[in-house]
């Protein structure tokens, strides 16, 4: 019994091995569409498939859309963020094999419509513009609430206080067993 279940583990680590190697080479020759597919489909929703034309090539990234922004980085590692109304986003965004897919064009910074692939609905955006502005937004600083100081300036008068009473009733103690050692009773 006991070789029997050691050559049923040697199929299934041979078999998973199988399955590995051929699913790393189907990501290959599909050049990333694959495992970018599977991460846009299990997100449930959260991320969006982005198809990017370049001049040389068509390839796939995952973007996210929120706070009328769709972020989505290029193959160079730059972020871009373009920003879309909640009333536009049917114009942009198509269903393609059960996600949600956005065709941008890298090279003119326009995105598709996906009514019609030769018209380009966003044209120019300036994605480092944007950038900067989000992250001045993102990274400004915030005024903080009344009540929350209030509290931080108590806290901080009450621990001032505790040590207070610490050191004084430190010192009565000394006194005490001055008086005590004095009086003979120590």
């Amino acid at each position: 019994m006991n070789e029997v279940f050691i050559q049923f583990i040697q199929y299934m680590i041979a078999y998973l091995g199988v399955i590995i190697l051929l699913m790393f080479a189907l990501n290959f020759l599909t050049k990333k569409w694959l495992f970018t597919y599977l991460k846009v489909k299990m997100s449930q929703g959260r991320l969006t498939m982005t198809r990017v034309n370049s001049v040389a090539d068509t390839y796939y990234k995952d973007g996210q859309w929120s706070e009328g922004f769709y972020t989505f980085k290029l193959r160079s590692k730059e972020e871009k963020r373009i920003p879309i109304s909640e009333k536009k986003y049917n114009e942009y965004f198509n269903r393609e094999w059960g996600v949600n897919v956005i065709d941008i064009n890298e090279e003119a910074n326009s995105i598709y419509s996906r009514l019609d692939k030769n018209t380009h609905v966003y044209q120019n955006f300036d994605s480092g513009g944007i950038s900067t502005l989000f992250l001045r937004f993102k990274n400004r600083p915030v005024l903080e609430d009344k009540k929350i100081i209030i509290i931080i300036i108590l806290l901080i008068v009450i621990m001032f206080t505790g040590f207070f009473c610490a050191y004084k009733i430190n010192e009565i103690i000394t006194l005490l067993k001055g008086v005590l050692a004095l009086g003979g009773n120590v």
